[in-house]
């Protein structure tokens, strides 16, 4: 029996020391987390798996460019004078521009003949800008463009991220002003209650507390409810799981050099310029007339042959590559806008940053105002020459200049991480 009592005493120990574990967790960390063990992580992973296979493909299709024919047919006859049988067997292996042929003949009673030919046949826009060399080019430009997107879009899930935690920070203050007010005000209450037995305070006075403190618990619900689904919210975006009870650090005051944003949007625009660029390239030189090189050598009677052809078309308007020549100057136009854009968001958000800290100051200075009347407010209250209606006026005043400053604060903190992984380039 005492063994057994001392396991339950044990495990029950064990039970308090996990239910009451807590897990402390910072800015800093949340954002690393969603970097590394987020499901965007995993949809990014995704993205790079795709460009892998393209690359995979294009070098596949060099090798489509390796091409052999085997006639297996053989053509055979009967020589009457010699009462044999005749024929041959040709294969053609080629690679590219490269060929060779071999051909196996024993047509004649004579000699059993071997024929080799090597040569190469060859279209000279090829030699200049093949079909081969323009799809490589636009896929590392394609793969440049998927990493800025990427990268884009890492950082406005980062800011979202950011955004959400100053929200869950001002709740979580705004729960403990709150509470504090209800210890406070439930004190109040049962004096109010007790001068109210000694005719001391009027009913109405005693049922506006009741009311107030009522209020009170109502709102702190509702901020718990929306403190809870906030955090489960941001914890399962970063990928953070955790048994033991998370508590949030505040938001630390990091430095920032320069106001700034970063350039993706313009290296996006002249990405997109460049492979614009390379279509127009490829497409003037297949509108011009196509000039093929065939050059071959019989090795056995020592030969060489080749030969020219041009082919073409004389009525070829171009209009494509007109059409496209006019969208081309279309996205450097597009690009000095962004450029303008970038110069104006960075004096926009200067202006924001220095509001933030001007805001601040004078949120701490109402504070601290509204906390020195509080403090005259409730001595007056005491001695009898305020009423409770003012006197609780004077207490919610002073509630929401802390709120207030405390919200700016936040606000002025995230706003400083916005900046920091707002200027930055990721990079997988």
């Amino acid at each position: 029996m005492k063994q057994n009592f001392i396991k339950v005493i044990i495990l029950m120990i064990l039970f308090q020391t996990n239910l009451f574990a807590v897990e402390k967790i910072n800015l800093e960390g949340v954002i690393k987390s969603f970097i590394e063990k987020s499901s965007y992580r995993e949809k990014e992973k995704i993205e790079i798996k795709k460009l892998d296979i393209e690359k995979q493909g294009n070098v596949a299709e060099e090798w489509r460019k390796i091409s052999f024919n085997i006639n297996p047919i053989y053509n055979s006859y009967k020589n009457k004078d010699t009462n044999k049988y005749f024929g041959n067997t040709t294969l053609n292996f080629g690679y590219k521009m490269f060929y060779l042929n071999f051909n196996y003949d024993n047509s004649t009673d004579k000699l059993k003949r071997t024929i080799y030919k090597i040569g190469l046949s060859e279209s000279l826009d090829d030699v200049i800008y093949s079909e081969q060399k323009y799809k490589k080019k636009l896929l590392k430009l394609k793969e440049k463009v998927t990493m800025n997107r990427l990268s884009s879009e890492k950082i406005t899930e980062i800011k979202s991220i950011i955004e959400l935690y100053a929200d869950i920070k001002n709740i979580e203050s705004e729960i403990d002003i709150k509470r504090k007010t209800l210890k406070n005000r439930n004190k109040e209450f049962e004096n109010l209650k007790e001068k109210y037995k000694q005719n001391e305070a009027v009913k109405i006075d005693v049922d506006y507390m009741s009311i107030k403190i009522k209020e009170i618990k109502n709102n702190i619900v509702y901020l718990e409810e929306s403190f809870e689904n906030n955090s489960k919210k941001l914890l399962e975006k970063v990928g953070i799981k955790s048994r033991k009870k998370i508590v949030f650090e505040d938001i630390s005051d990091v430095n920032i050099d320069k106001i700034g944003v970063n350039e993706l949007e313009i290296t996006s625009k002249g990405l997109e310029i460049n492979s614009k660029e390379e279509e127009i390239k490829y497409s003037v030189i297949r509108s011009c007339p196509e000039v093929k090189l065939d050059v071959n050598y019989d090795i056995e009677n020592k030969i060489w042959m080749a030969g020219v052809v041009f082919t073409g078309n004389v009525l070829e308007s171009k209009t494509d590559i007109k059409t496209e020549k006019e969208e081309l100057k279309k996205l450097k136009i597009e690009k000095k806008e962004i450029e303008a854009k970038r110069n104006r968001t960075e004096q926009q958000l200067e202006i924001e940053y220095q509001n933030l800290l001007n805001k601040k100051k004078i949120l701490k200075d109402k504070r601290d105002n509204f906390g020195k009347r509080y403090l005259i407010s409730k001595s007056v209250y005491k001695k009898g020459y305020m009423s409770l209606i003012n006197y609780i006026k004077s207490q919610e005043d002073y509630e929401k200049a802390e709120m207030e400053y405390k919200k700016a604060k936040n606000e002025l903190n995230a706003f400083k991480y916005k900046i920091k992984f707002g200027k930055k380039t990721f990079y997988i």
